[in-house]
């Protein structure tokens, strides 16, 4: 599915520099949504979320970092000007324990494969599945998109990473399956 973005950029660009432009972008996230939206206010009042926007403000929900807001203009008589009021339409906040858990778990094998040693041992198995290979993450608990790669790239990674876990007799990664896992 296209991000409706691209479709707009191919009719501005085509529409001011006379030119059509055919790049496809998969899976990308930003944090600079409110830019993104004000450009797309600029080109058209009808603004369309895609999916990946609306899964990162779920996450982000989820995670308590933000909350569904609304800003309105309100007008000032006093000041004789319109100010902008904030309210929130929404509260972020935590879901259950289990299902911020999975969030969680999911930073353990990035913490596991930051050392050289498992990080090799892994990329051994990822050539033969011809599956990426992932250098560990900085962690960004506070980064909504950055939850959204963790979620993805675990995803991507499944076969592997299992592959990876029964092929070790490595107690410290027997533990960390053991906190993926439970």
């Amino acid at each position: 599915m296209l991000h409706l973005s691209l479709k707009r950029s191919k009719v501005v660009f085509k529409a001011k520099y006379d030119i059509d432009i055919r790049a496809v972008t998969r899976f990308t996230i930003s944090d600079t949504t409110p830019s993104a939206r004000n450009v797309v206010d600029h080109i058209d009042s009808e603004l369309e979320d895609c999916s990946m926007h609306l899964l990162n403000l779920c996450i982000g929900y989820v995670l308590g970092v933000k909350n569904n807001s609304q800003t309105n203009g309100v007008w000032n008589a006093a000041c004789h000007s319109w100010d902008k009021v904030v309210a929130i339409v929404t509260p972020g906040g935590y879901l259950e324990e289990e299902s911020v858990d999975v969030i969680q778990k999911l930073r353990n094998p990035n913490k596991h494969f930051r050392s050289p040693k498992q990080r090799n041992a892994l990329k051994k198995i990822q050539k033969p599945l011809s599956y990426p290979e992932l250098d560990p993450m900085v962690d960004k608990v506070v980064r909504v998109a950055y939850t959204c790669k963790r979620i993805r790239r675990s995803v991507v990674n499944y076969a592997a990473l299992e592959a990876y876990f029964q092929s070790t007799k490595e107690s410290s990664s027997l533990y960390c399956l053991q906190r993926i896992g439970s």
